[in-house]
């Protein structure tokens, strides 16, 4: 007997700084099921041709390109690259999954510039930048990842809602560091009706952080409440800045690999 799938997700994040394995991290075991590291690109035109490229309402083709010289560690030595001048809102792009999923595995390597932050033409606005989504489908809710709410460019957030985020990694070292760093997030759709985050930061020093938050869904969004979501379809590399940039400033996607089978992470 077929059984619908209610709107639970369990989300987990580990950011972690350098090349690194972090204890109780091992190496993925399993085999991805898909993998890009922009080797094969020279420009932002080869992108495009990609199987899983798809434009996003933050496309902006001025600001996006391939860096030739700048990857992260284990990478193919060059990253997808947006600039942000003064004034830019948002930038970025869709990938697409190969089919959709209720249980994705996704690491993501990251650079911010060491003059990135979210402040700037707020306009009234509380700064952040939306650094991934994954969109739960139907009705296009979201799992994310925020960079520098509230112009704490240590904060890392997963809570869409206002008012004061369920879950966040303040992380020891600043994410605009200018360095790699690694994101490791588990999203997974499931019953009952609650959304479960397990996250993890580990900046190469110290013992990993974990926390686990457990809540009731309470829309999309969209504001659709009592959704009842299936899938993901895609990922989200970059979407708004709720402040228009004050400074020049850039940031790197560098590699992104996705799994549909345990990976071995422990989350």
């Amino acid at each position: 007997m077929n059984r619908p799938w209610f709107r639970m997700t369990r989300f987990a994040l580990i950011a972690a700084a350098g090349a690194m394995a972090s204890p109780g991290s091992p190496e993925p075991v399993a085999t991805p099921w898909l993998a890009e590291n922009f080797a094969g690109y020279q420009a932002f035109a080869d992108i495009q041709k990609a199987s899983w490229y798809q434009a996003s309402d933050y496309t902006h083709e001025s600001l996006i390109s391939v860096d030739l010289n700048d990857g992260p560690p284990g990478g193919s030595g060059r990253s997808l690259r947006y600039d942000f001048p003064p004034g830019a809102g948002g930038v970025g792009i869709d990938f697409k999954l190969p089919s959709p999923t209720a249980d994705l595995w996704t690491e993501i390597w990251a650079k911010f510039s060491p003059d990135f932050n979210s402040g700037g033409m707020c306009g009234g606005n509380n700064p952040d930048y939306k650094f991934v989504f994954w969109y739960l489908e139907p009705g296009e809710g979201r799992n994310e990842i925020k960079v520098g709410n509230y112009g704490n460019m240590r904060n890392l957030d997963t809570r869409y809602f206002a008012g004061p985020d369920e879950l966040r990694i303040q992380t020891p070292a600043p994410i605009n560091s200018g360095q790699w760093h690694r994101y490791r997030i588990h999203n997974r759709i499931m019953q009952p009706r609650s959304n479960v985050f397990s996250v993890e930061f580990w900046d190469g020093r110290g013992v990993p952080r974990r926390l686990t938050q457990t809540y009731f869904a309470l829309g999309s969004a969209n504001g659709l409440r009592g959704t009842q979501f299936r899938e993901i379809d895609r990922i989200a590399l970059g979407a708004n800045r709720n402040c228009a940039a004050g400074v020049g400033q850039w940031m790197k996607y560098g590699s992104i690999t996705l799994y549909q089978d345990d990976p071995g992470w422990g989350f």
